[in-house]
């Protein structure tokens, strides 16, 4: 698996560092049809046309309250935590 580090002050927004992420990672890719985000981002229908513009089919970006896709926004962020970690970790070394 691919693992992005992006850099932002203490104290951004979950919501910014996520709209940062989600504008640099489909930059070049067509997102699949459905885009699951940890966080609500502004302006999520400018995103979600955008996307579905490059793409050539409809986006939806959704930031699950339960069920199958909360758990699996879940353990995308404990992936993402482990990832820190390890670079973190290898960077003191």
């Amino acid at each position: 698996s691919r693992h992005w580090l992006l850099k932002a002050p203490v104290g951004t927004p979950e919501s910014a560092v996520l709209e940062a992420f989600l504008t640099q990672h489909y930059a070049d890719l067509p997102a699949p049809h459905s885009v699951l985000i940890s966080h609500p981002v502004d302006d999520i229908d400018w995103f979600a046309e955008g996307f579905s513009q490059r793409a050539g089919h409809r986006v939806e970006l959704l930031c699950p309250q339960r069920g199958d896709r909360v758990r699996l926004v879940e353990q995308a962020l404990r992936n993402a935590e482990i990832a820190l970690a390890a670079h973190l970790g290898s960077e003191s070394t």
